[in-house]
């Protein structure tokens, strides 16, 4: 099956302290999946996002500076299995990349280069009762600052964003 959309945002943004934001976007996104029998189903998808751009914080030269927006791009790879009626199994593969937003050695808050997730996310959900859910789900990430034209900061982690989280939720 092939799966094909279009979002198109507008983005109107207005804030003390700097122009006014006024774009519009396209944003696509596309999906292959391949079901290998009544169970199993694989399949590959990209797609596009916006990121709305960061304000310049407190103490830097550009201070209350609202940033542009700009496009997220992601790839994801996976598998899907309906085990039964009540539990199902997922496992992806995925590359995100975004705009990367830091304050330069020259102290102002600036967009330049790319924050680049990479990682591997388990989930599994299913049904303890006709009302009851549950469900949990696993995630390690590697990110990391890219063709940002600064040797100090370079292939180094992104901060705030962790190595590895995980979820369990219920629902009932």
């Amino acid at each position: 099956d092939l799966h094909v959309g279009l979002r198109h945002l507008k983005v109107d943004r207005k804030q003390a302290g700097s122009p006014d934001f006024e774009q519009s976007y396209n944003l696509p996104n596309l999906a292959l999946v391949f079901k290998l029998d009544n169970v199993i189903s694989t399949y590959v998808s990209a797609s596009e996002g916006l990121e709305h751009g960061g304000v310049a914080p407190f103490g830097t030269k550009n201070e209350n500076l609202m940033l542009d927006a700009g496009k997220s791009k992601q790839l994801e790879i996976g598998v899907k299995a309906a085990i039964s009626r009540d539990f199902n199994y997922s496992a992806a593969l995925f590359r995100t990349t975004k705009p990367f937003e830091y304050t330069n050695a020259a102290n102002f808050y600036v967009s330049a280069g790319e924050a680049e997730h990479r990682g591997i996310e388990l989930s599994a959900q299913g049904n303890l009762s006709k009302d009851w859910a549950l469900g949990a789900s696993a995630t390690a990430i590697n990110a990391r600052q890219n063709n940002t034209g600064d040797a100090t900061i370079e292939g180094k982690r992104v901060t705030n964003v962790p190595s590895f989280k995980s979820t369990i939720y219920t629902d009932y």
